[in-house]
């Protein structure tokens, strides 16, 4: 096998280090919280990282949020009050832990969460109908589902609604949209979009796919979450493993795994495998135990040499030092065997992105996440417990017969009071922005064609429209690195040979232009 290639501006390790040294101050495990402080505990952040939210149905979302260099932003005390229902702690955080992006052509294998770059600033145009958080890192917006239930028996229907918060990394020629999706029945779906345009051309149809008058190289992007589970507090959480035998009979027999110690595993579509996270302490009001399901949406999965792929779920215990995955054995490491009294859970999910000819220019965003879904939190759905006020179903339904039954129809019951709709205001939608101007770039040093192994790599670069947020430079079309303020310059290093130079301009609005490339030669 070829040499693989491993892609890093600032290596995971140092941001390892950073967090560890950081975590001195804190014990590597944690003490068990109270379950019963969970109903009533208050979000540990100020005013203006706090995320509230009820919606129509008067379920309730309640959670903290920071951001954070290098892997994107975290969201903390994960909190959800079902209509009706009790207030209960989801998770401690949650944040994406790696982008791992390798080639079929066996080139780069990126790992794209250890670039140390910052969230962008979203523009109002970025958010359409809804609220800019603070520093306008984040955008909320809300959200309808369609439906939350149909009734048949009763003639009516409601309509359900979600929340989504997401904000955008950039890395390369990629603009990652990192997302999470509260609906009002309890679900979260974490969620990454990738845009921009394709990073490589290059290789043969064996291993590409022809993209105008070149070949887009084949690529996998795998995403790998972190999950601190503390439902109803991080005392009693198991993870257990779900699987059903026999997919070649008629019978398909449930088996219950419980996880208690450090356990890695893979999706089994034959087996419909799934995993929960249970509070064994808990129950709802029919005295089953609460808990929260790992909903696999799988379309491809991805396996190779580094150890983190073999696997798709992760239990834990928690460890304060271990927050990302890194290049190396990274999370396979961190199941060693230890006994699981606060679980931490790590889910990865893969797409094999094979260009087409629509990814040229601006290549559309494509989305890959799971869903988070309450099984047995409240004895009924939480979006079925206070409904709104129904909508009569259309009366010329001709499958629906009309009731003979002689008992009245139940009255509607009058509403009854709910918070305030949301403690975050909504923007009007906003007017269509102007088309965005790209920027410019030309790259103005090296002079010379022929270069030493280290040597000034710079770029003049400006917007006819905004300003620049910052140029990135390529050698032989990889990142080497970026600048943030002018003169936009570096120090490179290059292998003897020749190689190609560009300098790639991105301005405050997300639009970006490549310079013209430039041939130079290390001789030495």
């Amino acid at each position: 096998m070829n040499k693989l290639f491993k892609m890093h501006r600032t290596p995971l390790r140092f941001w390892a280090v950073v967090m560890a040294l950081a975590a001195v101050t804190n014990p590597l495990t944690r003490p068990a919280q109270p379950a019963q402080a969970q109903t009533t505990t208050p979000l540990n952040c100020s005013a203006a990282y706090q995320i509230v939210q009820t919606l129509g149905n008067g379920a309730k979302w309640e959670m903290c949020w920071e951001a954070r260099a290098g892997y994107g932003y975290k969201l903390n005390q994960v909190t959800f009050t079902p209509a009706n229902g009790t207030r209960r702690l989801i998770l401690n955080t949650t944040h994406v832990a790696q982008l791992f992006v390798p080639y079929d052509d066996n080139g780069p294998r990126y790992h794209d969460i250890s670039y140390g770059v910052n969230m962008a600033t979203l523009t109002a145009a970025e958010c359409p109908g809804g609220t800019l958080l603070t520093n306008s890192t984040l955008c909320l917006v809300r959200r309808p589902t369609g439906y939350a239930f149909n009734d048949i028996a009763g003639a009516t229907q409601v309509q359900g609604e979600s929340f989504a918060v997401f904000g955008y990394y950039s890395v390369g020629n990629y603009y990652y949209i990192f997302q999470y999706t509260f609906g009002d029945d309890g679900a979260i779906q974490p969620a990454v979009g990738a845009s921009g345009s394709l990073q490589r051309f290059a290789g043969t149809t064996s291993t590409g796919w022809p993209v105008k008058n070149q070949i887009g190289v084949n690529h996998n992007h795998r995403v790998i979450w972190r999950m601190d589970f503390d439902l109803n507090g991080n005392a009693y959480n198991v993870a257990e493993q779900i699987d059903f035998g026999g997919n070649s009979t008629d019978t398909r027999n449930m088996t219950v795994t419980p996880l208690n110690t450090e356990t890695k595993s893979q999706n089994d579509l034959e087996g419909l495998r799934f995993w929960r996270v249970r509070n064994t302490a808990a129950n709802n009001a029919e005295g089953h135990s609460i808990s929260y399901e790992i909903e696999p949406s799988v379309s491809d999965h991805y396996r190779a040499g580094e150890a983190f792929t073999q696997n798709d779920f992760y239990a834990t215990q928690y460890n304060a030092s271990e927050i990302l995955v890194d290049d190396g054995n990274g999370l396979d490491s961190f199941v060693n065997g230890q006994a699981i009294n606060d679980l931490i859970v790590w889910y990865g999910v893969n797409f094999h992105h094979v260009p087409r000819d629509e990814d040229d220019v601006r290549m559309p965003a494509h989305f890959q996440g799971f869903t988070l879904r309450p099984r047995d939190l409240e004895a009924g759905a939480s979006n079925n417990s206070n409904p709104p006020t129904p909508t009569p179903l259309p009366t010329s339904t001709p499958v629906v017969a009309t009731p003979t039954s002689s008992v009245p129809p139940t009255a509607t019951p009058a509403p009854t009071s709910t918070p305030p709709p949301t403690t975050i205001p909504t923007l009007a939608p906003t007017a269509t922005a102007a088309p965005n101007q790209l920027p410019s770039a030309a790259i103005t040093a090296p002079g010379s064609s022929w270069v030493g192994g280290s040597f000034t790599f710079s770029a003049n670069a400006s917007d006819p429209d905004g300003s620049i947020a910052r140029v990135e430079f390529y050698v032989d079309g990889n990142l080497v690195g970026s600048d943030t303020s002018a003169p936009y310059s570096i120090t490179a290093n290059i292998s003897r040979g020749s190689h190609t130079l560009t300098a790639k301009a991105i301005d405050n609005r997300g639009g970006s232009r490549t310079s013209n490339a430039v041939s130079v030669y290390r001789w030495l």
